[in-house]
């Protein structure tokens, strides 16, 4: 599996009860699917630490709404890439109180270390795990940056060989707080494990070794990917060799001391299923149902022939019939396209996320489905979502935010050169009501509450939202005490100065304004012409706006600022 990180996934009914962490604001005219303009720069965030490029691989939402994202970070001092961890604010903002300035990396001598997998433990600390030259690394990054000196004996790291061609892949928390490290090693599925203060967790092992290798073929198996069940028992997933280049999909369910779980596929405890291109299939992601089903992403087939695809086992191991088609959906995704990783939605969907292009240039996609493999219409283009950040582009891991907003972690190449940055794309989760403007307006001119009758002769103010507006309007009342006893209301009904006279449908109350085009809009104006003046008088002066949807002021106060009172001497 490919960047994992296990704190925003759980079970599909632990989502379902998720209350709201951080719903952000709407952005107008905004559809499921397209990039959120809120988020970063056009919903893209972009990070470099080294020259020769940096990897996300795997991504966590902390309770805050910040984002922590664990990869490969390269040292253009020493040359050689290290685990590392940075965070991020909700907003995609690098966050310069994590770490040393945003992030912290961890340098092995001697050793490249390409990181595979995270998982964000209960007191918020960042466990990073990945591969050397020789041995599997696991990096224990506090709750705010740098390396845990708590954490294997007080090197914030440990290093450990399990004897074969090792690669870990995959990182899970076990019941008690250890870590499950899966990947292969001599060619079968190969699991370790280690506690929170970074020692060997001997659960598969009585010795000293703490790993276990476990062959499902008489070939090459690679184990991918890894989910633990609430009583210790996991699953591991990836692929298994068959004879020759075919590889089949393989799950394997194990008891919690490594055993194979005779209650899975039929006592032997793995599956092995056909892919149904080129006899080629890889699993790169799986997410456990409440009723403990497993959910697969992966891809079928190779090169120009490779498709992103979903599959759905039962909890005792068969392929689920009521899932895509005989229980393997295809995403359709355009191009060379394979799912990297897979979660649970709130609303009880699941998104995927990969990549999809051809040779060099691929390109980020995100799709949603339903529970049974049937894309979400209601979700980009068909249900799915492709991105084009200009080069070799990879949508790695997701979170899905409780607004459904969808946040994908992968690697970005910068400017088409095959080197790369942290990338974090942020993805609506559902349509957003567009925003409905608010007319205001304000009278700034006059700004006295008396003047003399000959120095006034302009009505002055401004009024938004800017380019929202069709007009602004004013109304002018001369305060005439005779004429509203008689349910008469004196208007202003022209720039000569002139007066007229409104009925009024309540005693000593008008009801019905006269009103008079200002020029401009945000910034708007109105004079009496000529030499004209208005007679000494109280006065009301009103302004209002009316947009260009038709919207317009119906309420005038004095501290909204569309009314005020004025005495001309």
């Amino acid at each position: 599996m490919v960047g994992r990180v296990k704190c925003a996934r759980g079970t599909l009914a632990t989502l379902l009860a998720v209350t709201s962490l951080c719903a952000g604001a709407g952005s107008a005219a905004a559809a499921a699917g397209d990039l959120d303009p809120a988020f970063g720069s056009g919903g893209v965030a972009r990070q470099s630490f080294g020259m020769m490029g940096d990897l996300i691989a795997g991504i966590a939402l902390q309770a805050d709404g910040r984002i922590v994202a664990g990869g490969s970070m390269y040292n253009d001092l020493t040359g050689e890439y290290g685990l590392g961890a940075a965070r991020f604010t909700a907003t995609g903002q690098l966050d310069g109180g994590y770490g040393s300035g945003g992030f912290t990396r961890l340098d092995v001598a001697g050793q490249n270390v390409f990181a595979s997998s995270t998982v964000q433990q209960a007191d918020g600390k960042l466990l990073v795990g990945g591969t050397g030259n020789t041995q599997v690394f696991l990096a224990q990054f506090g709750a705010n940056g740098g390396l845990d000196p708590g954490y294997a004996g007080g090197f914030g790291y440990l290093s450990r060989d399990w004897g074969g061609t090792d690669a870990l892949s995959s990182l899970s928390l076990l019941p008690s707080g250890a870590a499950l490290a899966s990947g292969t090693a001599d060619g079968g599925f190969t699991m370790g494990s280690y506690t929170s203060a970074g020692v060997n967790n001997n659960i598969f092992n009585p010795g000293s070794t703490p790993d276990k290798t476990v062959q499902l073929s008489a070939f090459e198996d690679s184990s991918l990917a890894s989910e633990v069940l609430p009583d210790g028992r996991f699953v591991l997933a990836g692929r298994a060799n068959t004879g020759g280049f075919d590889y089949s999909y393989a799950v394997a369910r194990f008891l919690p001391d490594g055993m194979p779980d005779p209650s899975f596929a039929g006592g032997t405890g793995f599956v092995l299923t056909p892919a149904p291109i080129e006899n080629f299939g890889q699993i790169n992601d799986i997410v456990l149902g409440s009723d403990n089903s497993i959910y697969a992403a992966g891809s079928a087939g190779t090169g120009e022939e490779r498709d992103s695809v979903l599959l759905k086992y039962t909890p005792g191991g068969a392929l689920d019939a009521s899932f895509g088609s005989g229980g393997i959906a295809n995403l359709g995704v355009a191009g060379e396209d394979g799912a990297l990783a897979l979660v649970f939605t709130p609303d009880g969907k699941l998104a995927v996320t990969g990549s999809t292009g051809s040779g060099t240039a691929h390109n980020v996609f995100v799709a949603r489905t339903s529970l049974t493999g049937a894309l979400d219409a209601s979700f980009g283009a068909g249900g799915r979502a492709i991105t084009d950040l200009g080069g070799d582009d990879e949508g790695v891991d997701l979170v899905v935010l409780p607004d459904l907003k969808i946040v994908v972690g992968g690697k970005s190449a910068v400017n088409g050169v095959q080197t790369h940055d942290f990338v974090l794309l942020q993805y609506m989760g559902t349509t957003a009501p567009a925003v409905i403007p608010v007319p205001v307006s304000k009278i700034t001119s006059p700004s006295k509450r008396t003047l003399r009758a000959k120095s006034f002769k302009r009505i002055a103010g401004t009024a938004g939202p800017a380019g929202s507006i069709r007009r602004v309007e004013i109304a002018v009342r001369r305060i005439d005490a005779k004429a509203l006893k008689s349910k008469r209301c004196v208007w202003l009904k022209s720039v000569n100065a002139r007066f007229k006279k409104v009925k009024s449908t309540a005693k000593k109350k008008c009801t019905k304004q006269v009103w008079l085009k200002a020029k401009g809009t945000a910034k708007w104006s109105f004079s009496l012409k000529g030499r004209k003046r208005l007679p000494r008088g109280s006065y009301e002066i009103y302004s209002r706006v009316t947009l260009t949807d038709g919207t317009k002021q119906s309420k005038f106060t004095t501290r909204a600022g569309n009314f005020r009172k004025l005495k001309l001497n």
